[in-house]
């Protein structure tokens, strides 16, 4: 089977949508299929395992945004019934692409344009199955209306969680019989617990002895994923435990190591140094060198301010062996269960409370640390793609 991953256009090769391909296409690849990858031409991306299928979106978007009047344009056109024409536009040379390339299954990655496009994908490839893959919500410009019209081409639209199903379902009711939750998955051959971890009631916790309890941030660097509120409970926490504290932030504010730093990352900066908080910053990295700090981490917090659809820093860590404080939010809780801690961020004083006690207890700590472990090994990319394939009309 020929199948064909359409990420957001000018997506950079660290991003979400970008990994979560790159899992798919190697379980593809693994199970004898053909994928393809749509990338483009201005972006340094490398994807072992798939074909690479280059497109220019610079052509319709020269600036690779649109302006404000351009993204209203378009949310008054579809309001009307109308063709989004910067969008449907920027999409153009990707759908053209993957005519030349014969698919038999696209995947479209869902971001904040390509719902109003499917109609065009439809069009273009009518033999194909075509999935709209959702790892955000949909975008609030679009009515009930364009997305009953719009989405009306796609087989199946596919979410990682149930509660984005819900959102989903919720705002168009039409999409319920055709809306599937397929939970991401982890790449157990990567993210594993360090060989010493020892066997029994689970493996001994990081951060016990003389070491300083250190928790770790992972991840885009930006107000919606709350590394600030992170810091903020540190602090209440280091003043309520004996325990000395340290915490690192590793992650940029777009996927991207060279990126300047902007007020947002420099005002975490000065909260640290304003607070007297022993906090490690340190640029975006890949996948495979984030296992590490999993490892050494006492504490992984997902602190999300936003309903995260998913959370894939939250199942890599678990697999790791790392204790989980996350966000009771979006679809965090089905990921965690009960093999973490639920938070509300935004209550600094609990959220504090929480890792205080946490610190001071690795019996609790090594109980978390082995029920992750035992959640994550039932969620593979492997499981993800093997359901996401037997929606193509020709599995």
């Amino acid at each position: 089977m020929r199948v064909l991953h359409v990420p957001l256009p000018f997506s950079r090769r660290g991003n979400t949508l970008m990994r979560i391909a790159a899992e798919l296409v190697r379980c593809e690849t693994d199970s004898g299929h053909a994928p393809g990858v749509v990338v483009s031409t201005n972006r340094d991306v490398t994807m072992d395992f798939a074909e690479l299928v280059p497109v220019d979106f610079t052509g319709p978007c020269p600036r690779e945004w649109f302006t404000r009047t351009e993204w209203w344009r378009d949310a008054l056109a579809g309001r009307v019934g109308l063709r989004r024409q910067f969008t449907g536009d920027l999409y153009r040379p990707a759908v053209a692409a993957a005519v030349a390339w014969d698919p038999d299954l696209v995947v479209l990655y869902e971001g904040l344009s390509v719902a109003a496009t499917v109609p065009e994908w439809r069009r273009a490839l009518p033999d194909a199955t075509l999935v709209v893959y959702l790892q955000s919500s949909l975008a609030r410009s679009y009515g009930r209306r364009e997305l009953e019209r719009g989405l009306a081409g796609a087989d199946r639209v596919v979410t990682p969680s149930e509660y984005l199903r819900r959102t989903v379902v919720d705002r168009v009711p039409g999409l319920a019989g055709r809306t599937v939750v397929i939970p991401n998955g982890v790449d157990l051959a990567a993210f594993r617990p360090p060989t010493t971890f020892q066997s029994g009631d689970g493996p001994e916790p990081a951060g016990d002895g003389d070491d300083p309890f250190t928790l770790l941030f992972a991840g885009r660097v930006s107000p919606h994923k709350g590394p600030d509120l992170m810091l903020r409970a540190m602090s209440v926490a280091a003043s309520s435990t004996g325990r000395p504290m340290r915490a690192v932030v590793v992650g940029s504010s777009d996927y991207d190591a060279g990126d300047e730093l902007t007020e947002y990352e420099v005002s975490l900066r000065d909260l640290a140094h304003r607070e007297h908080l022993d906090v490690e910053f340190l640029p975006f990295v890949p996948k495979d060198q984030l296992v590490g700090f999993y490892r050494r981490a006492s504490i992984v917090c997902v602190p999300s301010v936003f309903d995260e659809p998913f959370g894939l820093v939250a199942i890599e860590a678990m697999a790791c062996g790392a204790p989980v404080v996350a966000s009771r939010r979006g679809g965090l809780p089905e990921v965690v269960g009960d093999a973490g801690q639920l938070v509300d961020p935004t209550d600094t004083v609990a959220f504090g409370a929480a890792l205080a006690r946490l610190a001071d207890d690795p019996d609790e700590r090594r109980r978390m640390s082995a029920a992750g472990i035992a959640r994550a090994q039932g969620k593979t990319w492997a499981d993800a793609d093997r359901q996401l394939l037997a929606i193509s009309r020709r599995a």
